[in-house]
């Protein structure tokens, strides 16, 4: 199987991990009670309760320098050593618990039915902008 990046153009190199969840909360508390009520019930504050993420970049950067080509639209393949591992949609679903498929239908009016979109944006009709964001979050 043909690597997607060739093992002569790989970097060599490290990767860092530079997100620290611990900035959400120091700017959290570095705000007033207004503005943390705010913050709370905005889309970011479930952030609050999310203990450390544990990843490995590392991991993460193997897998994709190990990732070969394939036919399958839905899957990717990666090799470790003269292993071929699959990750496809199931997977995928199984490891974020999201679902996963054809979208339902086209419906111009997904968006309004959207509880986001009813409780901060309800007077634009299934459509955002970026200054609504800023202005609202």
């Amino acid at each position: 199987m043909e690597y997607f990046i060739d093992v002569e153009e790989r970097v060599r190199g490290k990767i860092n991990n530079r997100c620290k969840l611990e900035i959400i909360n120091e700017v959290y508390y570095a705000l007033d009670s207004n503005h943390q009520k705010k913050f709370t019930d905005s889309c970011f504050g479930h952030l609050l309760s999310v203990a450390e993420i544990k990843i490995s970049p590392q991991i993460v950067h193997q897998c994709i320098v190990r990732t070969v080509r394939t036919l399958k639209e839905n899957e990717v393949w990666c090799k470790f050593g003269n292993k071929i591992a699959r990750f496809g949609l199931e997977e995928f679903v199984l490891v974020t618990g999201l679902k996963a498929g054809e979208l339902e239908s086209d419906d111009e009016n997904l968006g309004l039915k959207s509880d986001l979109i009813q409780k901060y944006f309800n007077k634009s009709k299934g459509k955002v902008v970026r200054r609504q964001l800023l202005n609202t979050f």
